[in-house]
């Protein structure tokens, strides 16, 4: 119905005429299927030049038209994507880029279309750092790497590049297929969470609290200097331990309740309790732990033990070691 109008006037004012007249328009089949023709009509003269007619064919060009249209779609979702896409051939020619790279690059498709990446991007950019990985990649291997690129007017980006082969008709590899990702921002918040580790890290180190990890069934992960010293182990020899190893209370209940909170996921706040070092020594801590969650599950226990009296064993002498801090 659509074609139904310019196929109409075609008979009507068009199949009269003296010159060659081509388009396509859309037929149903018996079989209610749509297909496309293409339709070529060409005046006929006779031998003393006299008009006989209109000599036509039609040609059924339907899986072109479905090919067409799944190239469109391509094309519309290799637009709209924030990746840099590039097709090169096997001699590092630009064939084919995305808008994104266009804009990307500040440049129009003349100015990169026809032009080696060498032109585009630098002959020291090509030469020390590309050529390696887009040889790769003509060999029919997968290549990545991750490096920070310059682009006019946008400074310094963080990029993942990927490089896929292209391979033709005869599976032969007769090109590369760029992919490039600007990761700068996730580039940025790993340095800043990296520097923020450093100095979690060194406040972990320099805390005189008794600071540890443990997983959620009470073995040692991880501990500060104050606490591997008033243990008397280090950190290897701790990892093979159990906080019970050091429980030195009256009942195992309570030991058991403050594990079953952990799992649970639940803090603990000014736990009183009694451990014991390796040295035979006791102290009485108030112990607060925080379960540190993992895709909703309890993967760590942050625990901080604040010493309140420590009791030398031998004489079971009392001395306050110093009072815990507000904080």
């Amino acid at each position: 119905p659509d074609d139904r109008a310019k196929v109409t006037q075609h008979f009507e004012y068009e199949l009269n005429g003296h010159k060659a007249v081509s388009f396509e328009f859309r037929v149903i089949a018996r079989t209610g299927e749509i297909h496309w023709i293409d339709h070529l009509c060409q005046p006929v003269y006779g031998a003393d030049g006299r008009w006989l007619g209109q000599r036509a064919s039609n040609r059924d060009i339907t899986d072109r038209k479905q090919a067409e249209e799944t190239l469109r779609q391509y094309e519309r979702i290799v637009s709209a994507t924030p990746d840099l896409m590039a097709l090169l051939d096997k001699d590092y020619v630009y064939q084919a880029v995305n808008d994104t790279y266009l804009k990307a690059y500040k440049k129009s498709q003349d100015q990169i279309i026809g032009h080696t990446v060498a032109e585009l991007l630098g002959a020291d950019v090509f030469e020390n750092l590309l050529k390696g990985y887009l040889d790769r990649c003509l060999e029919g291997i997968a290549t990545h790497y991750q490096a920070w690129l310059e682009f006019p007017g946008r400074r310094r980006r963080f990029m993942s590049v990927t490089y896929h082969p292209y391979f033709d008709a005869h599976h032969i590899v007769s090109g590369i297929v760029v992919s490039s990702r600007d990761i700068t921002d996730l580039k940025r918040a790993e340095e800043a969470l990296r520097r923020s580790e450093a100095k979690h890290r060194a406040i972990f180190a320099a805390s005189p609290d008794y600071v540890y990890l443990t997983d959620v069934e009470g073995r040692f992960l991880d501990a500060n200097p104050a606490f591997l010293n008033w243990t008397g182990l280090s950190l290897e020899e701790l990892q093979q331990r159990y906080f019970m190893h050091f429980f030195a209370g009256d009942s195992v209940d309570e030991l058991q309740a403050y594990i079953e909170k952990m799992g649970r996921g639940q803090e603990v706040k000014t736990l009183e309790m009694r451990v014991k070092n390796t040295r035979g020594e006791i102290l009485e801590t108030e112990i607060n732990a925080v379960p540190l969650k993992e895709n909703g599950d309890v993967t760590v226990v942050l625990n901080l033990a604040l010493s309140l009296i420590h009791i030398s064993e031998p004489t079971r002498l009392k001395t306050r070691s110093r009072m815990p801090s507000s904080a």
